[in-house]
Protein backbone atom coordinates (compact mmCIF):
# COMPACT_ATOMS: atom_id res chain seq x y z
CA UNK A 1 0.00 0.00 0.00
CA UNK A 2 1.23 3.46 -0.53
CA UNK A 3 0.87 6.68 2.08
CA UNK A 4 -1.99 7.07 4.06
CA UNK A 5 -4.28 9.33 1.56
CA UNK A 6 -2.42 8.84 -1.44
CA UNK A 7 -3.99 7.08 -4.09
CA UNK A 8 -0.60 5.53 -6.13
CA UNK A 9 0.01 2.27 -4.99
CA UNK A 10 4.15 2.12 -3.32
CA UNK A 11 7.14 1.19 -5.71
CA UNK A 12 8.42 -1.68 -4.61
CA UNK A 13 11.51 -3.79 -5.91
CA UNK A 14 10.30 -6.91 -8.50
CA UNK A 15 12.03 -9.17 -5.70
CA UNK A 16 9.89 -8.28 -2.99
CA UNK A 17 6.41 -8.33 -4.64
CA UNK A 18 4.82 -11.53 -4.52
CA UNK A 19 1.99 -10.45 -6.71
CA UNK A 20 3.95 -8.99 -9.74
CA UNK A 21 6.27 -12.95 -9.28
CA UNK A 22 3.12 -14.48 -9.24
CA UNK A 23 2.07 -12.51 -12.64
CA UNK A 24 4.70 -13.68 -14.16
CA UNK A 25 4.47 -16.96 -13.12
CA UNK A 26 0.96 -17.47 -14.60
CA UNK A 27 2.07 -15.81 -17.79
CA UNK A 28 4.98 -18.28 -18.25
CA UNK A 29 2.74 -20.85 -17.11
CA UNK A 30 -0.20 -19.85 -19.71
CA UNK A 31 3.08 -19.60 -22.25
CA UNK A 32 4.03 -23.76 -21.35
CA UNK A 33 0.79 -24.46 -21.86
CA UNK A 34 -0.08 -22.85 -25.27
CA UNK A 35 3.22 -25.04 -26.45
CA UNK A 36 2.04 -28.19 -25.12
CA UNK A 37 -1.28 -27.59 -26.68
CA UNK A 38 0.55 -26.66 -30.00
CA UNK A 39 3.08 -29.35 -29.76
CA UNK A 40 0.37 -32.13 -28.89
CA UNK A 41 -1.53 -31.09 -31.44
CA UNK A 42 0.94 -31.18 -34.02
CA UNK A 43 2.44 -34.22 -32.96
CA UNK A 44 -1.01 -35.86 -33.28
CA UNK A 45 -1.06 -34.49 -37.06
CA UNK A 46 2.45 -36.22 -38.21
CA UNK A 47 1.59 -39.46 -36.10
CA UNK A 48 -0.88 -39.76 -38.39
CA UNK A 49 0.53 -38.88 -41.96
CA UNK A 50 2.73 -41.48 -43.86
CA UNK A 51 6.29 -39.69 -44.23
CA UNK A 52 6.48 -39.93 -47.75
CA UNK A 53 3.30 -38.59 -48.34
CA UNK A 54 4.49 -35.35 -46.56
CA UNK A 55 7.86 -35.59 -48.31
CA UNK A 56 5.97 -34.98 -51.86
CA UNK A 57 4.85 -31.50 -50.82
CA UNK A 58 8.22 -30.79 -49.48
CA UNK A 59 10.22 -31.59 -52.02
CA UNK A 60 7.84 -29.39 -54.79
CA UNK A 61 8.53 -26.32 -52.49
CA UNK A 62 11.99 -24.34 -52.48
CA UNK A 63 13.30 -21.32 -51.89
CA UNK A 64 12.55 -19.40 -55.06
CA UNK A 65 9.23 -20.54 -55.06
CA UNK A 66 8.51 -18.72 -51.88
CA UNK A 67 9.86 -15.42 -53.37
CA UNK A 68 6.72 -14.50 -54.76
CA UNK A 69 4.79 -15.16 -51.57
CA UNK A 70 6.87 -13.19 -49.63
CA UNK A 71 6.93 -10.11 -52.15
CA UNK A 72 2.91 -10.78 -51.87
CA UNK A 73 2.64 -10.35 -48.26
CA UNK A 74 5.13 -7.30 -47.77
CA UNK A 75 2.63 -5.60 -50.80
CA UNK A 76 -0.08 -6.46 -47.96
CA UNK A 77 1.65 -5.32 -45.23
CA UNK A 78 2.13 -1.63 -47.18
CA UNK A 79 -1.14 -1.60 -47.87
CA UNK A 80 -1.71 -2.49 -44.55
CA UNK A 81 0.21 0.47 -43.31
CA UNK A 82 -1.23 3.09 -45.31
CA UNK A 83 -4.55 1.87 -44.13
CA UNK A 84 -4.08 2.14 -40.40
CA UNK A 85 -2.50 6.36 -41.71
CA UNK A 86 -6.22 6.55 -43.32
CA UNK A 87 -7.70 5.14 -40.60
CA UNK A 88 -6.13 7.58 -38.09
CA UNK A 89 -8.00 10.32 -39.42
CA UNK A 90 -5.04 13.35 -39.63
CA UNK A 91 -3.97 11.91 -36.18
CA UNK A 92 -0.01 11.16 -35.30
CA UNK A 93 2.91 11.25 -38.10
CA UNK A 94 2.15 11.81 -41.43
CA UNK A 95 4.95 10.41 -43.47
CA UNK A 96 4.67 6.82 -44.64
CA UNK A 97 7.90 4.84 -43.55
CA UNK A 98 6.36 4.74 -39.44
CA UNK A 99 3.24 3.50 -40.47
CA UNK A 100 4.72 0.38 -42.52
CA UNK A 101 7.13 -0.34 -39.50
CA UNK A 102 3.97 -0.38 -36.98
CA UNK A 103 2.34 -2.52 -39.82
CA UNK A 104 4.73 -4.82 -39.72
CA UNK A 105 5.97 -5.13 -36.12
CA UNK A 106 2.00 -5.42 -35.22
CA UNK A 107 1.78 -8.22 -37.94
CA UNK A 108 4.68 -9.90 -35.74
CA UNK A 109 3.68 -9.54 -32.45
CA UNK A 110 0.05 -10.59 -33.21
CA UNK A 111 1.70 -14.11 -34.84
CA UNK A 112 4.30 -14.83 -32.03
CA UNK A 113 3.10 -13.49 -29.02
CA UNK A 114 0.16 -15.64 -27.31
CA UNK A 115 -3.09 -14.47 -25.92
CA UNK A 116 -3.74 -11.49 -28.20
CA UNK A 117 -0.90 -9.49 -27.07
CA UNK A 118 -0.65 -8.04 -30.54
CA UNK A 119 -3.89 -6.47 -30.39
CA UNK A 120 -3.75 -5.09 -26.69
CA UNK A 121 0.04 -3.93 -27.08
CA UNK A 122 -1.28 -2.00 -30.53
CA UNK A 123 -1.97 1.30 -28.80
CA UNK A 124 1.31 1.31 -26.95
CA UNK A 125 2.93 0.72 -30.67
CA UNK A 126 1.09 2.83 -32.54
CA UNK A 127 1.75 5.80 -29.68
CA UNK A 128 5.32 4.82 -30.08
CA UNK A 129 5.98 4.61 -33.91
CA UNK A 130 3.07 6.83 -35.27
CA UNK A 131 2.85 9.39 -32.27
CA UNK A 132 -1.19 8.02 -31.72
CA UNK A 133 -2.76 9.08 -28.74
CA UNK A 134 -4.31 5.93 -26.90
CA UNK A 135 -7.51 7.12 -27.74
CA UNK A 136 -7.00 7.16 -31.25
CA UNK A 137 -4.65 3.64 -31.05
CA UNK A 138 -7.62 2.09 -30.07
CA UNK A 139 -9.96 3.37 -32.29
CA UNK A 140 -7.68 2.75 -35.37
CA UNK A 141 -7.25 -0.72 -34.07
CA UNK A 142 -11.25 -1.45 -33.72
CA UNK A 143 -11.50 0.10 -37.08
CA UNK A 144 -8.70 -2.15 -38.50
CA UNK A 145 -10.21 -5.25 -37.27
CA UNK A 146 -14.12 -4.48 -37.92
CA UNK A 147 -12.61 -3.54 -41.70
CA UNK A 148 -10.83 -7.22 -41.86
CA UNK A 149 -13.90 -8.55 -40.64
CA UNK A 150 -16.25 -7.67 -43.00
CA UNK A 151 -13.84 -8.60 -45.71
CA UNK A 152 -13.85 -11.82 -44.12
CA UNK A 153 -17.28 -12.10 -44.15
CA UNK A 154 -17.95 -10.78 -47.49
CA UNK A 155 -15.14 -12.88 -49.13
CA UNK A 156 -16.44 -16.44 -46.91
CA UNK A 157 -20.20 -16.03 -48.05
CA UNK A 158 -19.54 -15.15 -51.90
CA UNK A 159 -16.76 -18.55 -51.91
CA UNK A 160 -19.44 -20.43 -50.15
CA UNK A 161 -22.09 -19.37 -51.95
CA UNK A 162 -19.99 -19.81 -55.33
CA UNK A 163 -18.96 -23.55 -54.30
CA UNK A 164 -22.64 -24.70 -53.51
CA UNK A 165 -23.78 -23.25 -56.64
CA UNK A 166 -21.30 -25.30 -59.03
CA UNK A 167 -21.11 -22.74 -61.54
CA UNK A 168 -19.10 -22.34 -64.91
CA UNK A 169 -16.10 -20.26 -64.64
CA UNK A 170 -16.73 -19.50 -60.66
CA UNK A 171 -13.27 -17.56 -60.70
CA UNK A 172 -14.60 -15.07 -63.55
CA UNK A 173 -17.56 -14.29 -60.61
CA UNK A 174 -15.34 -13.85 -57.91
CA UNK A 175 -14.79 -10.39 -59.61
CA UNK A 176 -18.56 -9.47 -58.60
CA UNK A 177 -17.06 -9.52 -54.93
CA UNK A 178 -15.19 -6.50 -55.50
CA UNK A 179 -18.52 -4.03 -55.71
CA UNK A 180 -19.94 -5.71 -52.64
CA UNK A 181 -16.93 -5.83 -50.35
CA UNK A 182 -16.02 -2.13 -51.76
CA UNK A 183 -19.28 -1.10 -50.60
CA UNK A 184 -19.47 -3.34 -47.35
CA UNK A 185 -15.98 -1.93 -46.11
CA UNK A 186 -17.27 1.99 -47.31
CA UNK A 187 -20.07 1.58 -44.73
CA UNK A 188 -17.94 -0.87 -42.52
CA UNK A 189 -17.97 1.34 -39.23
CA UNK A 190 -21.87 2.45 -39.57
CA UNK A 191 -22.55 -1.44 -40.35
CA UNK A 192 -21.09 -2.00 -37.13
CA UNK A 193 -22.78 0.97 -35.26
CA UNK A 194 -26.26 0.07 -36.39
CA UNK A 195 -25.58 -3.53 -35.25
CA UNK A 196 -23.99 -2.57 -31.89
CA UNK A 197 -27.14 -0.27 -31.52
CA UNK A 198 -29.34 -3.48 -32.19
CA UNK A 199 -27.20 -5.57 -29.47
CA UNK A 200 -27.81 -3.17 -26.73
CA UNK A 201 -31.46 -3.40 -27.31
CA UNK A 202 -31.45 -7.01 -27.36
CA UNK A 203 -29.18 -6.75 -23.96
CA UNK A 204 -32.19 -4.32 -22.77
CA UNK A 205 -34.84 -7.47 -23.16
CA UNK A 206 -31.94 -9.79 -21.32
CA UNK A 207 -32.12 -10.84 -17.75
CA UNK A 208 -30.18 -8.57 -15.58
CA UNK A 209 -27.66 -10.37 -14.88
CA UNK A 210 -26.94 -10.64 -18.52
CA UNK A 211 -27.88 -6.76 -19.18
CA UNK A 212 -25.80 -5.36 -16.58
CA UNK A 213 -22.72 -7.12 -18.23
CA UNK A 214 -23.18 -6.33 -22.23
CA UNK A 215 -24.78 -3.09 -22.12
CA UNK A 216 -21.91 -1.44 -20.97
CA UNK A 217 -19.48 -3.29 -23.02
CA UNK A 218 -21.89 -2.70 -26.00
CA UNK A 219 -22.16 1.91 -25.33
CA UNK A 220 -18.24 1.39 -24.74
CA UNK A 221 -17.37 -0.48 -27.98
CA UNK A 222 -19.98 1.83 -29.74
CA UNK A 223 -18.73 4.88 -28.04
CA UNK A 224 -15.08 4.29 -29.46
CA UNK A 225 -16.60 4.41 -33.22
CA UNK A 226 -18.19 7.13 -32.68
CA UNK A 227 -15.81 9.38 -34.75
CA UNK A 228 -16.24 8.97 -38.64
CA UNK A 229 -13.84 9.28 -41.51
CA UNK A 230 -14.69 11.51 -44.61
CA UNK A 231 -16.29 10.02 -47.78
CA UNK A 232 -12.26 10.44 -49.01
CA UNK A 233 -10.72 8.59 -46.42
CA UNK A 234 -13.24 5.64 -46.19
CA UNK A 235 -12.80 5.30 -49.82
CA UNK A 236 -8.89 5.09 -49.20
CA UNK A 237 -9.30 2.76 -46.31
CA UNK A 238 -11.72 0.38 -48.31
CA UNK A 239 -9.07 0.08 -51.64
CA UNK A 240 -6.52 -0.64 -49.69
CA UNK A 241 -8.18 -2.90 -47.29
CA UNK A 242 -9.36 -5.07 -50.21
CA UNK A 243 -5.99 -4.73 -51.89
CA UNK A 244 -4.05 -5.93 -48.76
CA UNK A 245 -6.23 -9.39 -48.51
CA UNK A 246 -6.16 -9.72 -52.48
CA UNK A 247 -2.21 -9.53 -51.83
CA UNK A 248 -2.56 -11.77 -49.39
CA UNK A 249 -5.07 -14.52 -51.37
CA UNK A 250 -2.57 -14.43 -53.99
CA UNK A 251 0.85 -15.34 -51.63
CA UNK A 252 -1.70 -18.17 -50.06
CA UNK A 253 -2.76 -19.53 -53.47
CA UNK A 254 0.95 -19.17 -54.74
CA UNK A 255 2.19 -21.27 -51.62
CA UNK A 256 -0.24 -24.20 -52.66
CA UNK A 257 1.10 -24.18 -56.41
CA UNK A 258 5.10 -24.12 -54.76
CA UNK A 259 3.77 -27.65 -52.87
CA UNK A 260 2.87 -28.74 -55.92
CA UNK A 261 -1.07 -28.96 -55.56
CA UNK A 262 -3.21 -26.28 -57.43
CA UNK A 263 -6.73 -25.70 -56.72
CA UNK A 264 -9.88 -23.36 -57.40
CA UNK A 265 -9.64 -19.63 -56.44
CA UNK A 266 -12.65 -19.90 -54.81
CA UNK A 267 -11.45 -22.85 -52.51
CA UNK A 268 -8.40 -20.55 -52.10
CA UNK A 269 -10.77 -17.79 -50.80
CA UNK A 270 -12.99 -20.62 -48.56
CA UNK A 271 -9.19 -21.66 -47.16
CA UNK A 272 -8.25 -18.25 -46.70
CA UNK A 273 -11.17 -17.22 -44.18
CA UNK A 274 -11.15 -20.70 -42.57
CA UNK A 275 -7.44 -20.43 -41.37
CA UNK A 276 -8.04 -16.74 -40.30
CA UNK A 277 -10.82 -17.51 -38.38
CA UNK A 278 -9.68 -20.06 -36.52
CA UNK A 279 -6.46 -18.36 -35.77
CA UNK A 280 -8.61 -16.02 -33.86
CA UNK A 281 -10.12 -18.80 -31.96
CA UNK A 282 -7.06 -19.99 -30.99
CA UNK A 283 -5.42 -16.67 -29.20
CA UNK A 284 -4.15 -19.10 -26.55
CA UNK A 285 -1.50 -20.26 -28.63
CA UNK A 286 1.37 -19.25 -30.58
CA UNK A 287 0.94 -17.86 -34.04
CA UNK A 288 -1.93 -20.49 -34.20
CA UNK A 289 0.20 -23.93 -34.29
CA UNK A 290 -1.65 -26.58 -34.21
CA UNK A 291 -5.05 -25.51 -34.54
CA UNK A 292 -4.70 -23.97 -37.80
CA UNK A 293 -2.87 -26.55 -39.25
CA UNK A 294 -5.67 -29.20 -37.88
CA UNK A 295 -8.07 -26.51 -39.19
CA UNK A 296 -6.86 -26.39 -42.77
CA UNK A 297 -6.40 -30.11 -42.84
CA UNK A 298 -10.48 -30.65 -41.89
CA UNK A 299 -11.36 -27.58 -44.37
CA UNK A 300 -8.71 -29.46 -47.73
CA UNK A 301 -11.00 -33.23 -46.94
CA UNK A 302 -14.33 -30.87 -46.66
CA UNK A 303 -13.48 -29.40 -50.07
CA UNK A 304 -12.64 -33.16 -51.31
CA UNK A 305 -8.97 -33.50 -50.54
CA UNK A 306 -7.70 -37.06 -49.29
CA UNK A 307 -7.23 -37.59 -46.02
CA UNK A 308 -2.71 -37.76 -45.90
CA UNK A 309 -2.56 -35.21 -48.67
CA UNK A 310 -4.46 -33.22 -46.38
CA UNK A 311 -2.60 -33.31 -43.85
CA UNK A 312 0.52 -33.45 -45.73
CA UNK A 313 0.12 -29.97 -47.05
CA UNK A 314 -1.49 -28.52 -44.37
CA UNK A 315 1.57 -29.33 -42.27
CA UNK A 316 3.52 -27.84 -45.06
CA UNK A 317 1.50 -24.81 -46.06
CA UNK A 318 0.59 -23.20 -43.15
CA UNK A 319 4.33 -22.94 -41.53
CA UNK A 320 5.53 -21.96 -44.93
CA UNK A 321 3.07 -19.02 -44.34
CA UNK A 322 3.99 -18.38 -41.12
CA UNK A 323 7.81 -18.03 -42.32
CA UNK A 324 7.16 -15.93 -45.63
CA UNK A 325 4.75 -13.60 -43.48
CA UNK A 326 7.71 -13.30 -41.07
CA UNK A 327 10.52 -12.50 -43.67
CA UNK A 328 7.94 -9.92 -45.31
CA UNK A 329 7.76 -7.80 -41.91
CA UNK A 330 11.63 -8.26 -42.29
CA UNK A 331 11.53 -6.83 -45.49
CA UNK A 332 9.07 -4.20 -44.52
CA UNK A 333 9.71 -3.23 -41.40
CA UNK A 334 13.93 -3.10 -41.55
CA UNK A 335 14.14 -0.45 -44.29
CA UNK A 336 11.34 1.37 -42.74
CA UNK A 337 13.36 1.98 -39.32
CA UNK A 338 16.31 2.31 -41.22
CA UNK A 339 15.22 5.19 -43.63
CA UNK A 340 13.77 6.97 -40.72
CA UNK A 341 16.92 7.12 -38.25
CA UNK A 342 18.93 8.07 -41.53
CA UNK A 343 16.39 11.16 -41.79
CA UNK A 344 15.80 12.02 -38.28
CA UNK A 345 19.11 11.17 -36.71
CA UNK A 346 19.75 9.91 -33.00
CA UNK A 347 19.10 12.82 -31.14
CA UNK A 348 16.86 15.54 -32.44
CA UNK A 349 17.84 19.70 -31.96
CA UNK A 350 15.88 20.64 -28.85
CA UNK A 351 18.48 18.14 -27.09
CA UNK A 352 16.12 15.52 -25.90
CA UNK A 353 16.03 11.73 -26.59
CA UNK A 354 14.60 10.71 -30.17
CA UNK A 355 11.56 9.56 -29.45
CA UNK A 356 10.35 6.40 -30.90
CA UNK A 357 14.22 5.49 -31.63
Amino acid sequence: MGRPGSSFPEIVPVGGAPAARSGVLRRAGSLVASLAVSIGILALLFWQIDPETLRRPLAAMSLPSLAAPIGLFAVALMLNGLRLRALANGEGRQDRAPWFRLAALHQSLVMLAPGGLGDLTFPALAGRLAGLNPLAGIRTLLAFRIQDLWTLLVFGISALLLSLARLERETALLFAIVPLALGSLHFADDLTRAALRLGIRCAALAPRFIRARMEPRLARFASDLSETLSHRRRAASALLTLGAWTATLIAFHALFLAAGFELPLVHTILLLVGVNLVGAVALFTIAGLGVAEAGLAGLLMALGTGREEALALALVVRPASLICLLAACLLVGLPATLFRRGRSGSTPKSGRAAPFS
